[in-house]
């Protein structure tokens, strides 16, 4: 008997605090707040500058699109990253993976653009 009641205060010791003595539990972590439409404006246009950069740097005029689609793409995965936690910010439990792949295939398109856009003009 008397090693469950040791027992019972060393626990009550373990949960409580120490500045009160008596047990409490902690709140959750405030929930960050959903970008702004300027944050998520900042973030989109870092990441089509890169877009445009790359795509005008790496296309040599004559390579498969979709090959140089790719090199641009990968070059510009920070920018892409950094949108991508701007934009989910804020919105709770979601499939990142899907969300992921919707922001790829936006930078996807986005720099096939800028390539036929380049190749067009060149012409």
């Amino acid at each position: 008997m008397m090693k469950a009641i040791v027992l019972l205060a060393i626990l009550v010791a373990g949960c409580s605090s120490p500045q009160s003595g008596i047990a409490t539990r902690s709140a959750p972590a405030p929930r960050p707040t959903v970008a702004s439409e300027a944050e998520m404006d900042a973030a989109n246009q870092r990441s089509m500058a890169c877009l445009l950069k790359y795509a005008s740097e790496l296309d040599d005029g004559s390579t498969d699109v979709n090959v140089i689609v790719r090199a641009v793409t990968n070059s510009c995965r920070r920018e892409r990253e950094q949108f991508f936690s701007v934009a989910i910010r804020g919105h709770g439990p979601l499939d990142q993976n899907a969300a992921m792949n919707a922001v790829l295939e936006k930078d996807t398109e986005a720099a096939t653009y800028f390539i036929l856009s380049n190749r067009a003009d060149n012409r």
